[in-house]
């Protein structure tokens, strides 16, 4: 049935929702030029696809009903899933999207006959998350982690901080993993933040965030710093997303007296808009694994404040030349961040220009060429 040139390579994302990585490969599937990818995902995925790509749903396999546990027999299923789609169709490589999908991928290759190489991607830093959450790996967690990704013939991380975290905590052999930065898709973003803002426009400076609504991503230092700026000067605070926290968030607002100049404005399909509006972008994460937002922001000439958390912000930004970073959880060095640009027009020009310049690092085409040679790097060797 395979009578394409080029390579087919099978990605296999397993997830039910959409977010950044999701949307990620979702936009990537049909720019590749010198491999043929297919994409397995869950019904609620293929909907987004593009066109023509092949793309199989895995809820053609009894069992592959929730993606996200990596148990035992959890990962058995949806290995045994991905095997054999990817015999079926002739699969030269199965790539797994993210830690579940590159654990899901390599149990795929050694219990149930995948004759494919092995490849896929783990998008954090797997010590960092577990020291974030106060855990401890278990056994069987440190032995699936290594198992994979010694499993794998090439691994990409997409910060270099990442990257070596994978081979110290991890085990994962250095010769096969490689950072691979997080591309954006400049014209897409652009065309999306010149579209019209429905919404009322504020009427201050706009300090802007745009993040799922979780813990790690610091939203108390954020209103923590947004409260000894607007001690000082007049501005308003809009954050976009949505996630758990949302009713602690909401708390804090109201504890610090905030209620009328901050704004959560739930999840928008099109950030960039507010973001083309917007005065400073601010980021206080205490993890990381790239940073998306900060490059999207500063591809529009958005001057940008971060936390320099580890391997991420820290690529990214040139301190002083494309961006301000502070100290993980410290709300007084933000505060006098975002102060410097509301206060100063042309340092926050200067700041804004510098931003874009460094953006254009980051593109789509720089990701996608290296993605395909790695994939066709697995491959020969």
């Amino acid at each position: 049935m395979h009578t394409s040139q080029r390579p087919r390579v099978l990605f296999v994302l397993p997830a039910t929702a959409m977010g950044g990585a999701e949307i990620r490969l979702l936009n990537m599937l049909d720019q590749f030029e010198r491999i043929e990818p297919v994409l397995l995902a869950h019904q609620s995925l293929l909907e987004r696809c593009p066109n023509p790509i092949l793309a199989l749903p895995f809820e053609d396999d009894p069992g592959c009903v929730n993606p996200y546990p990596f148990q035992w027999a959890n990962a058995c299923t949806y290995a045994r899933a991905i095997a054999r789609v990817g015999n079926w169709l002739g699969a030269k490589l199965v790539f797994g999207w993210m830690h579940n999908g590159a654990i899901f991928t390599a149990l795929a290759g050694t219990l149930f006959g995948l004759k494919s190489r092995l490849a896929g991607n783990v998008l954090g830093p797997v010590s960092a998350h577990y020291r974030f959450q106060g855990l401890t790996p278990t056994w069987y967690e440190r032995a699936i982690l290594t198992f994979t990704f010694r499993r794998l013939h090439g691994l990409v991380t997409p910060s270099e901080g990442t990257r070596q975290d994978l081979i110290a905590y991890c085990h994962a052999p250095a010769r096969r993993v490689q950072r691979i930065h997080n591309g954006i898709d400049f014209a897409r973003v652009q065309a999306m933040a010149e579209q019209e803002l429905a919404a009322a426009h504020a009427d201050a400076p706009v300090v802007l965030a745009a993040s799922r609504l979780s813990l790690e991503k610091g939203f108390d230092v954020q209103l923590r710093a947004f409260a000894r700026v607007r001690q000082a000067v007049k501005a308003q605070f809009f954050i976009l997303g949505e996630g758990p926290m949302r009713p602690q968030i909401e708390f804090w607002i109201a504890n610090l007296g905030l209620s009328d100049d901050v704004k959560l404005l739930g999840f928008q399909s099109n950030p960039f808009v507010w973001m083309k509006r917007a005065s400073v972008f601010l980021m206080a994460s205490r993890l990381e694994g790239f940073g998306n937002a900060l490059v999207e922001a500063m591809s529009l000439g958005l001057p940008v404040v971060s936390t320099a958390c580890p391997y991420g912000p820290r690529e990214i930004i040139g301190h002083g030349e494309s961006g301000l970073l502070a100290p993980v959880d410290d709300d007084e060095a933000l505060a006098n961040h975002l102060l410097r640009v509301l206060q100063d027009a042309e340092y926050a020009g200067r700041l804004g220009e510098g931003a874009r310049k460094r953006a254009q690092v980051f593109t789509m085409s720089a990701m996608i060429e290296s993605y395909e040679r790695l994939i066709l790097n697995c491959l020969k060797n």
